[in-house]
């Protein structure tokens, strides 16, 4: 088993540790860049932290606005284009305090990505409950550096809550009824 291993290295069918061919996104010891051989590898997550580190890492841009916002973190998440995103991995993903300008990296020969956009309304991580929007104009040509991509999210465009919700605690919070009184408890 050894020596099939061995071969497989030295043949180069197999990338080791550092290796430019096995799709590897390090850095190399001379503070060169390692880039994808032929773009960014599919099913891959690439954090912003890691791009910020890349000479080669494409810059885009632009404004989120949310009307009415007054609480949560928003999140833009980047996918290469398919028609499904659910079940699938995003490109890298940056969160923001507040709407407003936004900026994230993407991986060298990045060509074309699709954007979301997510108003996480309790900061536990989008869910159902949570605002979404997709860039109108996606796929988004992202070759070089942009600087225009503005779009707009509407707090009240959530998934519907699951079925069996008796209480609304997955709903959005404006949707959510007021607790009932406590057995016992006199209103009035």
């Amino acid at each position: 088993m050894r020596r099939w291993v061995v071969w497989l290295l030295a043949a180069g069918l197999v990338g080791g540790c550092g290796d430019k061919t096995g799709g590897s996104s390090a850095d190399t010891a001379d503070g060169g860049d390692i880039t994808e051989p032929s773009g960014p590898v599919p099913g891959r997550n690439y954090p912003q932290v890691e791009l910020a580190k890349r000479k080669d890492a494409i810059e885009i841009s632009g404004h989120l606005a949310v009307p009415g916002y007054d609480k949560g973190v928003l999140q833009i998440d980047v996918y290469l284009p398919t028609r499904h995103i659910e079940g699938k991995t995003p490109l890298t993903t940056k969160q923001f305090d507040k709407p407003g300008p936004w900026r994230l990296l993407l991986p060298a020969g990045t060509e074309k990505v699709q954007l979301y956009a997510i108003l996480d309304f309790d900061g536990d991580g989008p869910s159902a409950i949570d605002a979404t929007a997709e860039y109108p104009g996606n796929p988004i040509d992202v070759r070089e550096k942009r600087t225009d991509i503005d779009f707009e999210l509407d707090k009240h465009n959530t998934k519907l809550p699951p079925p069996g919700d008796a209480n609304g605690q997955d709903r959005p919070p404006w949707e959510r009824a007021a607790p009932a009184p406590a057995p016992g408890s006199h209103d009035g």
